[in-house]
């Protein structure tokens, strides 16, 4: 733009930047779980003995007997179980 004189000049400009990212990226996981050896099997094992000295003791016709194998059968099944198991896990990204 110029005046009729030409004593002042201006100028104008516009401009217009669009940028768009884009990133891809591949993953491979690879996932093992395994049982291992816990403190807590112990219970597990004792508590299975309980039940099947429990059972056999339940047989007896002797009162005390019986009732001493209907406590252990219960107290076995108030133990619960448990399960011990380790996961290996390895991720490669790319």
């Amino acid at each position: 733009m110029v005046d009729s004189q030409k004593k002042n000049q201006a100028s104008a400009a516009t401009s217009k930047t669009s940028r768009n990212t884009t990133t891809v990226s591949f993953t491979t996981q690879n996932s093992k779980t395994v049982p291992i050896d816990s403190q807590f099997h112990t219970v597990s094992d004792i508590a299975k003995g309980m039940t099947a000295l429990g059972g056999v003791l339940k047989l007896f016709k002797d009162p005390v007997v019986n009732g001493i194998g209907a406590g252990l059968s219960t107290i076995a099944g108030l133990l619960g179980s448990s399960a011990a198991t380790q996961n290996d896990t390895s991720s490669v990204t790319s």
